[in-house]
């Protein structure tokens, strides 16, 4: 009720003042209140597409309907409130209408120093990272972990090893890079790297993925089963283990937010004539060309400096239409609206929707599964995995499944953004033996198709098996039919958003390609 209240207050102050003027820090104050009010409504109602799921498949409940319209009204208001408070921010920024930068007050460039706020969020995700730590590490000293049913079971001490790594390095190195300049351009030490740019999404994709699973999973999902006594156990384990997670992921977006700001390409409306300054000029200039083809759709003007010289016929002052050879810069026009929208929900449906739901079940952690069957069909004794009781690789059976098919669509979500990405056209520099040659279309087109048609095919059989399995479902299947249809959101809208990128990319390419024909 009262975030209700709260979430009404501030969209009709916004209305009232949609047609009057006011002053900056008004918008801003408006702004933050909107902003507040939004994010405490969507994370009241997390579970609102549990609960639509729930109501398709299973049936209602007893007190279902109350909870279906009151986390509909949250999402709808919080969604309102977050759109209201974009657009005040906006009117008391005054940003540049071609990068969204409010140039003076936001960052420029890659060399710029982190703000004061990206490495407070770096060192507590490092802080929440080490609480979580000293749980396992007591555990470990009193003999707790592994636990008996895992002995039992059988441990692949090289998936734990390689596991520890990777969570080490997701809470210390990561965060760290974020907020650090090291990490946006490689340092000293770094050999011919050093003072190259970083590639954006090799430290970002990583911060944004474990920070969202981390702060969803144990911060949202975790803290709300803990207050409702759903699970208990000793305060001060549970304070440092749930607590260590969600700080460790709340941190992590908090850093990756200042690095997704220092790290956008140059704006494309800023002066050149008299040359780029700083370290960055060659990169700055790559990016800059990038950005004009990406927001005009036009051949980029002369004035605009570029890496390698231009290549312009005798007495022409527009550029030459061709094909692209291995040491030209980019030709090809940048993909329209509604490409890049497809590319991003292609990408993240999968990377931050399909991966989070299977991380759990990769560790053996029956959530919405059925614990008892999903242990037997996990270990190779039961649903189609009788036949590797050993595993493979010293891995489960069921969970070298699941990490495999985890894999497919981490290197699915790539190819999505690839799709609507420069790096997708044009190797990149971090590629030592390819970098600034021309990617074939067919590289990543030929899976763009083969996947594309392989989730058609299976989406259209759905109508039929999503009935028979709600009507065979037992306890007996190792997931539950509610963990199934939580995915199948994610699934449909990659389905639709890989082939919709592919198609504008094989455009791209295309005209391209006949551009440099017609002009042979």
């Amino acid at each position: 009720m009262v975030l209700g209240v709260l979430a009404a207050v501030g969209c009709l102050c916004a209305a009232v003042t949609a047609r009057r003027e006011m002053g900056d820090t008004g918008r801003y104050v408006l702004a933050g209140f909107n902003a507040v009010a939004g994010a405490a409504l969507c994370v009241y109602s997390f579970l609102f597409p549990v609960i639509v799921v729930s109501l398709l498949f299973e049936g209602a409940r007893p007190g279902s309907l109350a909870s279906l319209l009151a986390t509909g009204s949250g999402i709808i208001g919080g969604t309102l409130c977050l759109i209201i408070a974009a657009g005040e921010r906006r009117l008391a920024a005054h940003p540049c209408a071609a990068c969204g930068r409010a140039h003076g007050r936001s960052p420029e460039s890659r060399a710029e120093q982190a703000p004061v706020w990206a490495f407070t969020g770096a060192y507590l995700a490092v802080v929440g990272f080490v609480a979580r730590m000293s749980v396992w590490l007591n555990d470990t000293i009193a003999g707790r972990w592994p636990s008996v049913a895992s002995r039992a079971n059988g441990i692949s001490w090289t998936a734990i090893v390689v596991f520890m790594v990777l969570m080490t390095l997701a809470g210390t190195l990561l965060p760290l890079a974020l907020a650090h300049r090291w990490g946006r351009l490689w340092p000293a030490w770094s050999g011919p790297l050093r003072g190259r740019a970083v590639p954006r999404w090799l430290v970002l994709g990583p911060g944004l993925f474990v920070g969202a699973s981390l702060t969803a999973y144990f911060g949202i999902a975790g803290m709300t089963a803990w207050i409702r006594g759903e699970f208990g156990g000793p305060f001060l384990r549970l304070a440092l283990e749930m607590g260590g997670y969600t700080l460790w992921g709340v941190g992590l977006l908090v850093a990756a937010a200042s690095y997704f700001a220092l790290t956008r390409p140059p704006c494309p409306q800023m002066d050149t004539r008299s040359g780029l300054m700083g370290p960055m000029d060659v990169y700055s200039a790559v990016r800059m060309r990038q950005s004009i083809r990406r927001f005009t759709d036009q051949p980029v003007p002369r004035d605009v400096p570029s890496a390698e010289p231009c290549q312009y016929p005798s007495g022409s002052s527009q550029p030459t239409t061709r094909r692209l050879t291995s040491t030209d810069d980019i030709d090809v026009a940048g993909p329209p609206r509604w490409a890049r929208i497809a590319g991003t929900v292609g990408w993240m449906a999968p990377i931050l929707g399909f991966v989070p739901l299977h991380l759990p079940w990769i560790f053996a952690i029956p959530f919405l599964a059925h614990p008892e069957s999903f242990d037997a069909w996990y270990h190779g004794r039961s649903n189609g995995t009788e036949s590797l009781p050993d595993g493979i690789l010293g891995i489960p059976a069921g969970g070298f499944y699941l990490a495999g098919l985890t894999l497919l669509a981490i290197l699915g979500g790539i190819l999505s953004l690839g799709l609507i990405r420069p790096w997708g056209l044009v190797y990149p520099r971090w590629m030592p033996l390819l970098r600034g040659r021309r990617v074939p279309a067919w590289i990543p087109l030929t899976p763009t198709v083969l996947g594309s048609a392989l989730m058609i095919g299976y989406a259209l059989t759905l109508p039929l098996k999503i009935p028979r399995a709600i009507a065979e479902a037992s306890p007996a299947d190792p997931f539950t039919i509610t963990g199934a249809l939580v995915g199948l959101p994610i699934f449909l809208a990659w389905t639709v958003a890989l082939p919709v990128a592919g198609w504008s990319y094989f455009r791209r390419t295309r005209r391209a390609t006949h551009q440099f024909s017609a002009s042979a």
